[in-house]
């Protein structure tokens, strides 16, 4: 059985696997491409935002808004013939993303029903 004045809690989870970027770079005395790796890990993202009961009958929308901004990273490549040392930039661009979820409506009776 469950009260009329519990707190639902939910998590929100988010992950983003690892992506790697690979970017040819053609040096043009040489006439050799080298290609640079950019490896790129983003850890499991776990929001828990508790959720309260208005009232005894009302579905509370959770909304759980996650913002990853432009990402650039530069590693140096060395050729070995020429000695020269190129730099690549590496771009990578998360957009907001938005999840919106429903909690448990909880009714008088204390039966729990769950909306996806």
């Amino acid at each position: 059985m469950v009260s009329s004045m519990v707190v639902v809690v939910e998590s929100c989870r988010h992950m983003v696997v690892e992506e790697t970027c690979s970017l040819p770079l053609v040096m043009g005395s040489s006439m050799e491409v080298v290609v640079g790796n950019c490896r790129h890990m983003v850890v499991e993202v776990i929001c828990t935002q508790p959720l309260e009961m208005v009232s005894s009958m009302v579905v509370v929308v959770e909304k759980c808004r996650h913002m990853v901004v432009v990402e650039t990273c530069s590693r140096p490549l060395v050729m070995e013939s020429s000695m020269v040392v190129v730099m690549e930039n590496c771009r990578h661009l998360v957009e907001e993303e938005c999840c919106i979820l429903f909690s448990e409506l909880v009714n008088m009776k204390g039966v729990v029903a769950s909306y996806t």
